[in-house]
């Protein structure tokens, strides 16, 4: 009696499929770790660079480096090399403290009154602007956008900050304003003379 051969065994395909997922994931977690650990420890050296050359060229070099990492993790023949990703998101991790840190000198502006308000509105920006990823990751779901092509703006916003900063930014950091001016200010919002307050309120004698 002839029986039919056995059917073949199908190709452990989603087998393949979850060891190529778990690759892709380790190899983002990697990217990852070294853009955030490049934008932990870089802060020191960027200090160093902002003592030395200053807001202006200090703020132009991290609009550079975003421009250059947004390219190397958007376009189509380098983004496919795990290399290439992990070089880009390590320029984008030091590329933003030097953009946050040139724009603390601005708070120098607002004198000791201000200063404080403007420094934590300035941290608490940039400590949000983590969330563009997110952004970009609901940008790829509605519309349909592929990653690269989102790093591809991205890059744009690098360029825009590098002639901006270049344009805008003071060679040299501000100086606060004189701290003795503050104080004659609030004298005067005190009534004048006697350290303002109650202490400048006295009753005039008869």
């Amino acid at each position: 009696l002839d029986l039919p051969p056995p059917p073949t065994p199908p190709l452990p395909l989603p087998f393949a499929a979850a060891e190529a997922e778990a690759e892709a994931e380790a190899v983002l977690a990697a990217v990852g770790s070294l853009g955030i650990a490049a934008n932990a420890l870089c802060k020191y050296p960027v200090g160093c660079i902002l003592d030395a050359r200053g807001p202006r060229a200090s703020s132009a070099l991290g609009g550079l480096l975003l421009l250059v990492g947004s390219l190397l993790m958007g376009l189509e023949p380098l983004r496919r090399r795990p290399a290439s990703l992990a070089a880009g998101y390590f320029l984008i991790g030091v590329a933003g403290p030097l953009t946050q840190m040139p724009t603390f000198q601005f708070a120098e502006l607002y004198g000791r009154r201000g200063r404080g308000h403007v420094v934590s509105a300035l941290v608490t920006c940039f400590e949000l602007s983590t969330g563009v990823f997110w952004l970009f990751g609901r940008v790829c779901d509605t519309t349909g956008a592929r990653v690269s092509d989102v790093f591809l703006c991205y890059a744009a916003v690098g360029g825009w900050l590098c002639v901006s900063a270049w344009m805008f930014f003071p060679d040299e950091p501000n100086v606060a304003p004189d701290e003795g001016d503050d104080e004659r200010e609030e004298e005067e919002e005190g009534g004048g003379g006697g350290g303002g307050g109650w202490a400048g309120h006295e009753s005039p004698r008869r």
